[in-house]
């Protein structure tokens, strides 16, 4: 069988040289070669024997068989297709999103830090109005004993200066 040698576009042509190669590239056995060959998957065919009718002939089979493949390919490509354009799609959004995370990351950041500050400044506030108490506290103090010491400064010079006429000492 040299003709099952040939691919598919040499062996239609040789149909056109004579009649007797048009017999002979139309023999059902040469497309039965030729199925085998080409190690066509048995869903295939099972598929191809449904669309070609009842008792198709191999090539009518080899036919129908390598259209439905060429259609499953089709079909493949375009669901990668339409596969890469979501994923594209996903990737896409997943950027967006991860930009908006970072972003609302570093406001968080940015928002604890002022708060920490917020709070130390609280904490020097509060510690200054704390001396500040402190301080008047003492000063209050301090002016308490300044007075219970005028005071028992000026009873000693009553009591010294009492009515005998003496002096304290």
């Amino acid at each position: 069988m040299t003709l099952s040698k040939l691919d598919l576009e040499n062996l239609h042509k040789s149909k056109l040289v004579s009649k007797r190669f048009l017999k002979l590239a139309n023999d059902d056995q040469l497309w039965r070669v030729l199925i085998l060959q080409a190690e066509i998957p048995a869903n295939i065919l099972r598929d191809a024997r449904g669309v070609s009718g009842i008792n198709p002939s191999w090539q009518a089979l080899y036919r129908s068989s390598t259209l439905i493949m060429r259609e499953n390919e089709r079909m493949v490509h375009k669901a990668f297709s339409q596969m890469k354009t979501k994923i594209d799609q996903v990737r896409g959004a997943l950027e967006r999103q991860t930009r908006v995370l970072e972003e609302t990351h570093q406001r968080l950041e940015s928002l604890a830090l002022r708060l920490t500050q917020m709070e130390e400044q609280g904490r020097l506030r509060d510690l200054e109005r704390l001396r500040a108490r402190e301080r008047e506290e003492a000063r209050k103090e301090d002016e308490r004993w300044i007075r219970e010491w005028e005071a028992c400064q000026a009873q000693k010079l009553v009591h010294c200066s009492g009515g005998d006429g003496g002096g304290c000492v």
